[in-house]
């Protein structure tokens, strides 16, 4: 897969760079089933909820490791869907969603032990949220997934 590098993803990978200490871009995910597949930068319950959960219906090669951290890329677009976040993870949202307004249930910050914050929308992009395991999340990640390839196929 070419590089993930391209500017809807430059705010998530300078991120990922500087809290990962990070020079490694883009690499295949680990196998199913190989050592490191479910400890592959992140906490096992969060690289099973991005590459099992949120990107069951996605191709294979949309499992990726992005600067240290399991996440879903569209293949085409190179764009991120979900990026693994120590033991948290954040997901880009589909137009629709961010047309009727962020529900009020989705959180944008995430509160980490010792009190440092991380406000996604703000080091991401306004279509980014921190995952919290609803079930809509596996609808938002295919819709933003597919919204992103038709942008590459234009």
């Amino acid at each position: 897969m070419p590089s993930v590098r391209q500017p809807a993803n430059d705010r998530v990978i300078g991120y990922l760079q500087k809290v990962r200490d990070s020079a490694a871009e883009d690499d295949p995910a680990p196998l199913p089933g190989s050592p490191n597949y479910w400890e592959a930068g992140a906490h096992p319950d969060v690289v099973e909820r991005i590459w099992e959960q949120l990107g069951k219906t996605f191709p294979p090669e949309s499992r990726r490791v992005v600067c240290g951290a399991p996440a879903l890329v569209n293949p085409d677009s190179k764009v991120l869907i979900a990026v693994a976040i120590g033991t948290a993870y954040a997901i880009r949202l589909p137009s629709s969603v961010l047309l009727a307004g962020v529900p009020p249930t989705v959180r944008t910050e995430i509160v980490w032990t010792g009190g440092a914050r991380l406000n996604v929308q703000t080091e991401f992009g306004s279509d980014w949220a921190v995952g919290s395991y609803m079930p809509e999340e596996v609808t938002w990640c295919r819709q933003a997934f597919d919204e992103h390839a038709a942008e590459a196929r234009e």
